[in-house]
């Protein structure tokens, strides 16, 4: 996964040299990505993302569904 400054996310394939897919997922700059992986229960796999607005969002791992986004002071 690569992100840009556009709030654009992009699924790379390293091996095929490709992009497999682009998903907006926020507004602003995203400054932070973070893969959770918990290894006992494959159902708790997460990606968080943080902009510079402040707001952090948690995604499934296939992007399918935004389940939690909060909004951070800090």
């Amino acid at each position: 996964m690569v992100v840009a400054n556009t709030g654009n996310l992009y699924v790379v394939d390293s091996a095929e040299k490709e992009i497999i897919g682009v998903f907006m997922i926020h507004d602003e700059p995203i400054r932070c990505i973070n893969l959770h992986n918990d290894a006992e229960d494959a159902n708790k796999q997460y990606v968080i993302t943080c902009s510079n607005n402040g707001k952090v969002k948690v995604w499934k791992l296939d992007f399918s569904s935004l389940i939690l986004e909060v909004k951070l002071d800090s």
